[in-house]
């Protein structure tokens, strides 16, 4: 996931985190750093990282819920 200017894909609505540091996030469609359209809902986990942002590893895809 990655924006050029604000246009591009991001992780948001990071919930269900445990121990091990795996959650559950929405990949989004952003345009100007603001959220479009949710592409998918992922389970990922965290992994250690130096210097800003965050690394991730994506373990499997669940459904997308619209409401």
């Amino acid at each position: 996931m990655s924006t050029i200017n604000g246009i591009g894909t991001t992780l948001l609505g990071v919930s269900d985190q445990d121990e091990e540091h795996v959650a559950t996030a929405t990949s989004w469609f952003t345009v100007l750093y603001l959220p479009i359209i949710p592409l998918k809902r992922l389970r990922v986990r965290f992994l250690p990282h130096k210097g800003s942002g965050y690394r991730y590893q994506i373990l499997q895809q669940e459904p997308l819920h619209w409401g």
